[in-house]
């Protein structure tokens, strides 16, 4: 694997956006403590089907999530672009976590 330089923000909302295989995920899970994280992966077809069928229910993982969990990643949002409402209300909510946003499409994001 090839080592990455990044400083990835801990106390911000952020986008990782860009081409298939090129360590997005990697880089995301190595910089964010799996104890304090809270990981979505939308490859996964259990978690895919479960929140295509209901995305609110993100809301409930989120809201009810382990008060050590401070970072939610959400891999390949741009599967369910609805996410990114659930995700807007989810931030304006006092109990918001740092969200980290994974994607390799920004076209399905803008549509």
């Amino acid at each position: 694997m090839i080592s990455r330089i990044a400083n990835l923000p801990k106390s911000r909302h952020f986008f990782v956006l860009g081409p298939r295989q090129t360590g997005k995920s990697s880089l995301i899970r190595r910089s964010f403590n799996p104890e304090e994280s809270l990981y979505i992966n939308l490859l996964l077809s259990k978690e895919y089907t479960r929140l295509k069928r209901d995305p609110g229910l993100l809301a409930k993982d989120v809201l009810g999530r382990p008060t050590a969990v401070k970072h939610v990643v959400v891999d390949e949002v741009q599967r369910i672009p609805e996410l990114l409402d659930e995700i807007h209300q989810i931030i304006e909510s006092p109990k918001s976590p740092w969200f980290v946003l994974t994607g390799s499409s920004a076209r399905k994001l803008k549509s």
